[in-house]
This record gives structure tokens, C-alpha cells and sequence, in this order.
């Protein structure tokens, strides 16, 4: 089934994010995207509930009649924003565009929310990074993670979790222009 072509407008701070852990993970930003909107939009219920207050129009999702309300979904953006252009499969796309109807939006604008509510769901990008974790690294890298993040929980006197280690440590060794490997391996030296 051929996939269809969305450029939403993500904001800057989200995209270096997705970028970020594109980099971690080796994962395109085109999969984390989409992974994003079908996280948000198979959840096909919840996600129209969600929205309903900001229906101009009636429609009827998984037999759940929901009226048009008066609410405004998308105000006038004040932050810095920047495209990012992802892949959707058929049912998914025409999920999001019954929402962009109902709303009284474009297809890429529900797109972005469903993006935007993602990176705020912290548990599901644990979940999302450790998953490369356990599916790409060896034990001995996992190990080294693992220890490190421990080490960086006792001297901080916070818990931190894997992806706040990760981003962390490419915030800071990145711009050094260092593979993530030589990175992780420069922060354990560091932190004993």
C-alpha cells in the first residue's frame, strides 16, 4: 500500500529532539515521525475525544457521534517552527484527515499535534529509546548505559531516566563532532 506525503510544521525545539534521537537510535526522522502520529492516532477513541471540543464540524468516529463545538484548536503560533516531511500509510492518513475535516484544518496540522503530544508523553519515548537499546546494542553497551546512568542518578541526587542520559550526553559531546560511542565511552571516563 503506498504511503502518502505529509509536511507538518513541528516546533524547532521538537525537531532537534527528533533529531537527536534519530541520532541515537539510527532510526530515520521519517519512522520516528510517523511512529508518532500512529501512537497518537490508532488510539482512534481517546484521540477524537481529545479533539472533539475543537470540531467545527459533526462526525461519527468508531460509531461515537461527536458535534461541532467552538473551540479553537490552532492559535496564532508564536514559536519558531520548522517542516519536517514523513510518510503515512493509507488508513492512517485518512484517520488524520477525517480529524483535519472535523476540525476545520489541514491534514499536516493534525499531523503536527499528534507529534507535539507525543514528545510530551515521556514514558512512551522511554519506552521508544530503550527499545533501540535492547534491539541494537550489545550487552557490554547496554551495561555501560545502565551504569552510567546509575552513577549519574547518585551523584546528581535525582532520578534521571535512559533518554534524558542520551540526550545529555549528545547536547555535549555532539558539537565535539564525536561518534555517539566515543561519547558515551568519554562520559563514563568522566563520571568515574
Amino acid at each position: 500500500m503506498k504511503k502518502k506525503d505529509v509536511k507538518p510544521f513541528i516546533e524547532s525545539r521538537t525537531k532537534e529532539t527528533i533529531y537527536k534521537i534519530s541520532f541515537i537510535t539510527g532510526y530515520s526522522v521519517k519512522s520516528i515521525c510517523e511512529d508518532f502520529c500512529i501512537r497518537v492516532l490508532r488510539r482512534k477513541e481517546a484521540t477524537a475525544k481529545e479533539l472533539s471540543p475543537y470540531f467545527k464540524r459533526s462526525i461519527n468516529v468508531s460509531g461515537v457521534d461527536y458535534d461541532g463545538g467552538n473551540k479553537k484548536l490552532f492559535g496564532r503560533n508564536t514559536r519558531t517552527t520548522e517542516r519536517v516531511s514523513i510518510q503515512l500509510n493509507q488508513e492512517i492518513h485518512e484517520y488524520a484527515y477525517t480529524l483535519s475535516y472535523a476540525v476545520g484544518c489541514s491534514v499536516a496540522k493534525i499531523i503536527s499535534y499528534c507529534i507535539e503530544k507525543c514528545m510530551n508523553d515521556y514514558e512512551f519515548l522511554e519506552k521508544y529509546v530503550t527499545g533501540y537499546l535492547i534491539k541494537k546494542m550489545d550487552e557490554e553497551r547496554k551495561n555501560l548505559m545502565l551504569g552510567m546512568l546509575g552513577k549519574a542518578n547518585d551523584e546528581l541526587d535525582e532520578e534521571h531516566n535512559i533518554t534524558a542520559l542520551l540526550l545529555a550526553v549528545l547536547d555535549d559531546y555532539k558539537e565535539a563532532d564525536e561518534s555517539f560511542e566515543n561519547a558515551l565511552v568519554s562520559v563514563q571516563k568522566s563520571i568515574g
